[in-house]
């Protein structure tokens, strides 16, 4: 794909490509010289086991169960293997989010049906009874449901989407469509496609771009912004990008700019079980907003706040 995009070499390189654009050669180089500070093995390995320990306990013990009974049966240490394989890359180091373990979650299912299956043909084989193997697998599939319906009862009493859905609509009613948006990824869709949440039957926004492509993609850092903060209209912000604005300098201070030269619109909060979701919807002021004591945001005085935390 970025052959046929030509944006596997850097801008420059090739005589003939001068044109400002993505490179996928330096974006991998980007991606390894990152450090755990940005996300590290101990922080997601925390989560993991917070969120779902039974899940972490089957793709360890069901993995090295088949490791070792892959010796006299190859099919299973062929899965016991991929699951290893993908452990590795997990605690190789370097930067690890809670999401990479979305790609172990199938290994781990393939790895547990077949551990626990081969646990019931040898009781069958020791019992010689099929009766005894039906009753057991039942039981651990009843066991598996009273856990899952036990963890999920943590999420059945908040809807912490509700500020998407509401920052969306504010988008839609008092936002123009040629505007230039700065948003995080799960508002792109809602944005640019008809239909969408954010759009209605009414016109796509075209200029909602996420926050990482407009740092780091030249096509809209140099192209469309022109390397100006002044040509950003709106940006639409959460805790863990607010994070990476604050922090990260270089190309995204162009965002952190705009930031400093805004005020606070509208303001959108929920709870996620133990942790505060906070949207905030920030115009951007294109003359110079006055210095603010403590490198404080210029905010307005009276933004909407809408609050969905339990019992409000």
């Amino acid at each position: 794909m970025a052959v046929l995009k030509g944006e596997l070499f850097p801008a420059g390189m090739l005589p003939w490509d001068h044109h400002p654009h993505l490179s996928m050669l330096d974006t991998f180089f980007q991606q390894v010289q990152r450090s755990q500070s940005e996300g590290s093995f101990s922080v997601s390995w925390a989560a993991w086991t917070e969120n779902d320990s039974l899940l972490i306990a089957f793709s360890i013990v069901a993995t090295l169960f088949n490791l070792v009974t892959g010796w006299w049966n190859r099919r299973h240490l062929l899965l016991s293997l991929l699951a290893i394989s993908y452990w590795v890359l997990l605690v190789r180091g370097g930067v690890i989010f809670p999401f990479y373990i979305i790609p172990l979650l199938p290994l781990v299912a393939f790895n547990t049906a077949s551990a626990i299956h081969t646990v019931l043909k040898w009781t069958s084989r020791l019992t010689r009874s099929h009766l005894l193997r039906v009753l057991l697998l039942f039981g651990i599939i009843i066991a598996i449901i009273s856990y899952d319906m036990k963890q999920a009862y943590n999420y059945a009493d908040q809807r912490p989407a509700l500020t998407q859905t509401h920052a969306l609509l504010w988008i839609r009613n008092h936002v123009s469509q040629d505007s230039v948006l700065v948003i995080n990824s799960y508002f792109f869709t809602d944005l640019h496609e008809e239909g969408g949440e954010g759009v209605g039957d009414g016109a796509i926004y075209p200029y909602a771009h996420i926050y990482w492509n407009v740092a780091y993609d030249p096509e809209l850092h140099d192209g469309l912004l022109k390397n100006d903060w002044k040509r950003i209209d709106y940006i639409v912000t959460d805790p863990a990008m607010l994070n990476d604005i604050r922090t990260r300098g270089g190309p995204m201070s162009i965002i952190d700019q705009a930031l400093d030269n805004s005020v606070l619109r509208a303001e959108f909060q929920a709870q996620d079980r133990d942790q505060n979701v906070d949207i905030r919807i920030y115009q951007v002021m294109h003359k110079p907003a006055p210095q603010v004591a403590n490198n404080a945001r210029y905010l307005s005085t009276t933004p909407l706040i809408y609050n969905d935390r339990k019992h409000s």
